[in-house]
């Protein structure tokens, strides 16, 4: 039986000229990178989930406020018991 059919794990070779060490070094920079890089996309889309979240509990003056309120004081749950009864105005043309 060859080595292959035992289900023994291949090993790359290191590059001609270029330690193993190097290798390995460049492959962590490289993972650390993209790392970093999934970190900061999953930043970028969770704050406007937040922002969202956040502005239901604050009052209209706090909403627009410069600079931004990051964290409502008082929250206002009442907002969100006051948005099942707003009503649209209808957009039919008569």
């Amino acid at each position: 039986m060859s080595s292959q059919s035992q289900g023994a794990r291949s090993v790359a070779l290191p590059r001609a000229g270029v330690s193993l060490h190097s290798q390995r070094r460049t492959r962590l920079i490289a993972r650390s990178f993209y790392f970093i890089l999934a970190c900061l996309g999953a930043v970028v889309m969770i704050i406007p989930l937040y922002w969202l979240i956040v502005t239901a509990f604050k009052d209209s003056g706090s909403v627009f406020a410069v600079p931004p309120i990051l964290i409502p004081n008082p929250w206002l749950f009442s907002n969100i018991d006051s948005a099942g009864e707003f009503r649209p105005r209808s957009t039919e043309v008569s």
